[in-house]
């Protein structure tokens, strides 16, 4: 059988959102005036996507997924995106690794999986596309208790998966997953700080038990204890 060779490459080169067809439908809909300052707006709110794909480390050589995941991690390069990576079929199939149906952010667990999965990975530095940023595309507007839980899933599925996983992960594998599942729940946390607890109900109540609770207990439950700090905090500093 052939080793899985699992590639990441090199950053989608940042493209701005003003191709000539949407240029023309916004000149028709706002005029050329307001049409310029929405793409400039555009432009200087998503500026950070333009650096935000290049990594900076040398990865010269072929090795596992978790290796190059912990070198990621080292040289601050990880990126979740499913489109920076380059995947045998089989591999995919064989490992039974699919995007998770039904949430948002489903590039971070998919990405996690194959890192975790694969047995032979690598690093090409090469751009081979350009993005195009929309604005009102899932990570350009703004966030709420649907992304919440699409992080959380991510934290919630890698946990139930890694038993399998027990004796046999890279050295240092283990500290940099929990780094990162922790800046997922960080992320989960922070979308739903400023909503209301019957708003959160609402889509929580729909949810199947088990991912209800550990939603609560891993989120909710967090941000209740963070809120608290808060205004005792404020309470002490007016005293």
């Amino acid at each position: 059988m052939t080793p899985y060779l699992h590639v990441f490459v090199s950053s989608g080169v940042h493209s701005e959102e003003h191709s000539q067809n949407r240029h023309y439908d916004r000149k028709r809909e706002y005029g050329e005036e307001r049409s310029q300052k929405i793409e400039k707006d555009a432009e200087e709110d998503n500026s950070s996507y333009k650096s935000y794909y290049k990594r900076n480390g040398k990865y010269d050589s072929i090795m596992s997924g978790q290796k190059l995941f912990i070198k990621f991690d080292e040289n601050k390069d990880y990126k979740p995106s499913a489109c920076l990576q380059l995947l045998r079929m089989e591999f995919i199939s064989n490992k039974n690794i699919n995007f998770y149906e039904g949430i948002l952010h489903e590039d971070n667990l998919f990405t996690l999986q194959c890192l975790l999965n694969a047995e032979r990975a690598a690093f090409l530095n090469k751009s081979f596309y350009k993005r195009r940023i929309h604005l009102n595309s899932i990570m350009t507007t703004s966030k709420g208790i649907r992304n919440s839980y699409g992080y959380f899933i991510t934290v919630f599925e890698m946990l139930k998966s890694l038993e399998k996983y027990e004796g046999v992960l890279e050295d240092s594998y283990e500290v940099i997953l929990e780094k990162q599942l922790k800046s997922l729940l960080y992320s989960a946390r922070k979308y739903v700080e400023s909503m209301s607890i019957e708003e959160i109900n609402e889509y929580i109540y729909q949810l199947d038990l088990d991912k209800r609770i550990a939603y609560k207990f891993l989120v909710l439950e967090f941000n209740q204890k963070q809120i608290i700090t808060k205004l005792v905090h404020k309470i002490d500093n007016k005293k």
